[in-house]
């Protein structure tokens, strides 16, 4: 999916839900902070960043980053199509366990390794939110059932 934004940019959305923002203004890390105003609608360059479900990923996709976490800027034309590649093919979450715990809905999902070859890594989510995740270990039922019930009594969400 693509959106228009602010007159700055763009967002393009890829079906593993990573959105990558492309944006160029005098409030970005690209040339048109130093253009004048006439030519601020176009840019040789533009500040790049890369995001999914509220977690910034742009070092993820770019290691080599050159501003902080969160953008690159400067990124020019022939530049840019690879950092998209590697945005469309950044590892996705599959769901592959959903179970009850005192009621509650809890799902364990594994991404997808970026070889292809099975997970690389698997967290449990309880209402949209991650409460564990583990690097390359799957997550049994025991261990995240008991892990999720400690969680619920610490939080006072068990319900009765």
């Amino acid at each position: 999916m693509f959106r228009v934004t602010s007159q700055h940019g763009f967002h393009i959305t890829f079906e593993n839900g990573v959105t990558a923002s492309v944006q160029f203004s005098d409030r970005h890390h690209c040339s048109t902070r130093r253009l004048l105003p006439r030519e601020r609608d176009q840019c040789p360059n533009a500040e790049v960043a890369f995001f999914r479900d509220d977690t910034w990923l742009t070092k993820e996709i770019d290691p080599e980053h050159r501003y902080d976490d969160r953008d690159i800027g400067y990124v020019n034309s022939d530049d840019l199509v690879p950092l998209l590649v590697a945005a469309a093919a950044y590892p996705a979450w599959v769901l592959l366990d959903t179970m009850f715990v005192h009621g509650q809905t809890l799902e364990i999902y594994g991404r997808v390794a970026g070889n292809g070859n099975g997970y690389d890594r698997y967290k449990a989510t309880f209402n949209g939110h991650d409460i564990v995740t583990s690097p390359g270990l799957m997550l049994s039922r025991v261990v995240v059932t008991a892990y999720f019930a400690k969680h619920l009594e610490m939080n006072g969400n068990e319900r009765r």
